[in-house]
């Protein structure tokens, strides 16, 4: 059974420091310099910090030692790692790892890790440049391709999915919202912004390791073929697109009524909006 990144948890669970820039006297929790992983071992040991995706630290039996691939900000570093078969998880490769935060790394997958410093350098560049996703992504790749890196840097979707786990457990006293309006608020006052998006398209976005119940994803039945559309009305597919935004706030109640007036079982068009 495959799962999605979106669905992955990460195998880190432990609180990670925040960055010394950001650091303040009554911080407890430091990490130490990565040095470019210098000083990394040859093979992380699963020791006292482990656990499987699925959040389970029940340990199998016969440890088993593959590789890791740690991403940095300059190149990919091949180590190795011991991991063992989690007896819990649903998931049938479900593998339980260590959580590796003491050698400043982040532990996604028991395959990729990424240190600290990578992670840092883009919450650095985007609060102070603000920096896209897209643009310090392609400035890694170009970086890992001038280093002669032995491995390509991941996806823009996987290290987008990445990095949001990892800032999840990073330590910062702020959520970075407003206490009282939320992280959706009616009114926005930007400084230098002379354009936006109007609110209702921009107010149910979510980062990619976001997790909606109520969303539904219509799926077509296997008699369908190969038919990739709804071929209605164009009435009839803006009465759909309108109800499935009202689907995302209110559940699926309004788009199941809406595919009982007109009669449809498949949607697969419309559906796209929930990916």
């Amino acid at each position: 059974m495959a799962r999605s990144i979106r669905d992955t948890n990460p195998i880190s669970y432990r609180d990670i420091a925040p960055p010394a820039w950001l650091r303040i006297d009554t911080d407890e929790l430091e990490d130490e310099p990565f040095r470019g992983g210098q000083h990394l071992p040859e093979v992380f040991y699963l020791g006292d910090a482990y656990r499987c995706s699925c959040g389970s630290r029940a340990l199998g039996i016969s440890p088993a030692i593959s590789d890791l691939l740690v991403f940095t900000s300059t190149t990919a570093i091949l180590k190795r790692i011991q991991t063992t078969y989690c007896v819990l998880c649903r998931y049938t490769r479900g593998r339980v790892g260590p959580d590796l935060r003491e050698f400043g790394l982040f532990n996604w997958n028991n395959k990729y890790a990424f240190s600290h410093e990578l992670m840092n350098n883009y919450t650095a560049q985007f609060t102070t440049s603000i920096t896209p996703f897209f643009a310090f992504h392609q400035t890694i790749v170009n970086t890992y391709l001038c280093e002669q890196s032995p491995e390509p840097f991941p996806s823009l979707y996987l290290f987008c999915s990445a990095w949001f786990g990892f800032i999840r457990l990073q330590q910062l006293e702020t959520n970075m919202q407003c206490s009282l309006c939320g992280p959706n608020p009616r009114t926005v006052i930007a400084d230098g912004v002379s354009i936006s998006f109007p609110r209702h398209r921009v107010a149910n976005l979510r980062p990619p390791t976001w997790r909606d119940k109520i969303a539904a994803l219509v799926r077509s039945p296997r008699h369908q073929g190969a038919q990739t559309c709804f071929l209605g009305l164009p009435r009839v597919r803006l009465q759909f697109q309108r109800v499935l935004e009202m689907a995302v706030r209110d559940g699926i109640e309004p788009l199941q009524a809406a595919m009982n007036e007109h009669e449809v079982s498949f949607v697969h068009y419309c559906s796209l909006m929930f990916l």
